[in-house]
């Protein structure tokens, strides 16, 4: 076994796990105007490999952690979106400048 980063251990995550985790969110962010099932995400980023199924669901649960993706049940199944940008050698978020925001009032 190898050493973890701080971060790896905060979200008890290992090399593997988030090498998985920039994967997922690599696919959502570029793909942000929509929101997948969790069979759909799975078979789009792991492409069905049942070998890597408990790693594939513990990065998806550590990316909702730092909320880089949301979760929501809809109509029975497990729907999941982007959310915001973070920096993946961090998983902190990436903030927008001051006063970029769209719903910025304009006088």
């Amino acid at each position: 076994m190898m050493p973890l980063t701080r971060r790896q251990f905060e979200l008890g995550v290992d090399t593997e796990t988030e090498n998985w985790m920039r994967s997922i969110y690599g696919f959502l962010s570029e793909n942000n105007h929509l929101a997948y099932t969790a069979e759909e995400l799975f078979e789009e980023v792991a492409h069905n490999d049942s070998s890597v199924s408990a790693v594939f669901q513990r990065a998806m649960d550590a990316l909702e952690i730092v909320w880089a993706v949301e979760a929501r049940i809809v109509r029975g199944a497990r729907y999941v979106a982007y959310v915001r940008d973070v920096d993946t050698s961090t998983w902190a978020p990436i903030l927008e400048p001051q006063g970029s925001s769209a719903s910025s009032e304009t006088r």
